[in-house]
This record gives C-alpha cells, structure tokens and sequence, in this order.
C-alpha cells in the first residue's frame, strides 16, 4: 500500500501552489524538489522524478497538493451549490441519489486529473462507495477528505493507499 500525502495551505495566489508542492517534496523527500515540467496535455510533472507523481489544485483561499509514489489526482472546491442541469449532466443514476454532489464532483475530477486528460464522459465516470472510500472506473479509489470547513476535497489513485493529510 502506498502513502499518498496530501497538503493544504490557506493562500488566494494560485502559483503559491508550486510553492506548496517543493515544501510538500521536501517534507515527504527530505531534499530539494526537483524541476517541474508539464505533459502535451497541460499536466505537470518531474521528469528527473518519475517514480513520484504529484496532483495540484486551488480553490476559493485553499491550494491542495497531492504526492505519491503511484499516480494521483487531487481536487479541492469551495462549497457552492451544484445546479440540476450539471448534476443531471455528469451524475450516473447511482450517484444523483447521494446527498454530497460537491465531494462527486471533486472524486471526477480527481480522476481525470490522475489519468491526464479528460478521456470519457463525466457521465462514464462513477465512484460508488465502498468501506472507507469509493470505487472508481478502472479499478481506480478514491476518498473524500473533509478537513477544512466549507470546501470539499478528494484524492484518487490507481492503487488504494494510506492517505496522510497536513495542513500548513
């Protein structure tokens, strides 16, 4: 099982989340982080590394940072409501029955992010849950993190593993 460390820091300057990643790097590493680059689908990543993926978002007054040894995705939203139209539009019939549309929302775009690119409908992406996470498409999992008040949070992976959370 693999340790995924996720880190939040309370900062409104999205490039602050770069920041965040080299401290997360160095905490989890104990050495510099190295270089960053980003893939021909937007997607940022060490190429001096590639036995450590790592997953960036940003919300509202949050940024969110997920590393790990296997691949990752991460998300972070401010609470807002999700309209009918876009609930209806990338919810499964499984899923419109849940009461947390927001923790959905971020599950899906977890997985695209851990896969690189948007490569199926949202509607083809579906976490039904399971003991202490969600089953996701390709044998993937993932897992709410509801650590700060009024926003949702979540990481996926495609081997489950021991998620550590630290806020900075």
């Amino acid at each position: 099982m693999t340790d995924i460390h996720v880190f939040f820091r309370k900062s409104e300057d999205r490039s602050d989340v770069y920041k965040l990643l080299e401290r997360a790097f160095e905490s989890v590493f104990e050495m510099p982080a190295p270089v960053v680059a980003i893939d021909k689908n937007g997607k940022p990543y060490f190429p001096e590394r590639t036995d450590v993926h790592f997953s960036l978002s940003h919300s509202g007054e949050y940024i969110m940072c997920a590393l790990s040894k296997d691949k990752v995705g991460a998300d972070i939203q401010k609470a807002q409501q999700i309209s009918d139209k876009m609930t209806k539009r990338v919810f499964t019939e499984n899923e419109l029955d849940r009461a947390d549309s927001l923790s959905l929302w971020c599950l899906k775009e977890c997985f695209i992010k851990l896969k690189g690119k948007l490569d199926r409908p949202y509607k083809e992406i579906e976490f039904l849950e399971s003991e202490n996470a969600f089953c996701g498409p390709d044998d993937t999992w993932g897992m709410v993190i509801n650590e700060i008040e009024g926003y949702a949070a979540a990481v996926c992976a495609e081997k489950m593993g021991n998620v550590i959370v630290s806020i900075l």
